[in-house]
């Protein structure tokens, strides 16, 4: 853990502690940690169990939302300011909420282009496909 995240004995301690409160979920090539932050919020930190970066379908990151928070759940992927960035490890996190009651006020809907509604079964995007 120190090793991992470059960090002092005490610091690699208390990242241990906030790991074991996290509910751990994982299949054949993925890991994903559900921490759960207060106030119904989620963060879902998904990483390879090889440590090698994720091709980014957001199929993928769609699916594990869906089985994690829930499908008419919402959750975002932040972007942060370079002052508050992070980048140690091949790990992405989405935030979200487990009530399908909240949504965001910003975003796209199949009604969005053209004021009508789209039918997106058959779409140029494929099914995520990983391996």
């Amino acid at each position: 853990m120190m090793k991992e995240h470059s960090c002092a004995r005490e610091d690699a301690v208390k990242l241990l502690a906030v790991e074991n409160v996290a509910e751990h979920w994982q299949n054949s090539l993925f890991l994903v940690l559900k921490y759960h932050l207060g106030s119904g919020w989620f963060k879902l930190r998904i990483e390879r169990h090889d440590g090698e970066p994720i091709i980014r379908e957001w199929r993928l990151f769609q699916s594990i939302k869906n089985q994690l928070l829930g499908s008419e759940c919402e959750a975002l992927e932040l972007y942060p300011a370079e002052s508050r960035k992070v980048d140690s490890a091949n790990m992405y996190h989405l935030y979200g909420v487990a009530d399908p009651k909240v949504t965001f006020r910003f975003g796209m809907t199949p009604t969005d282009i053209g004021g009508k509604v789209i039918d997106v079964s058959h779409g140029r995007s494929k099914p995520a496909s990983y391996k």
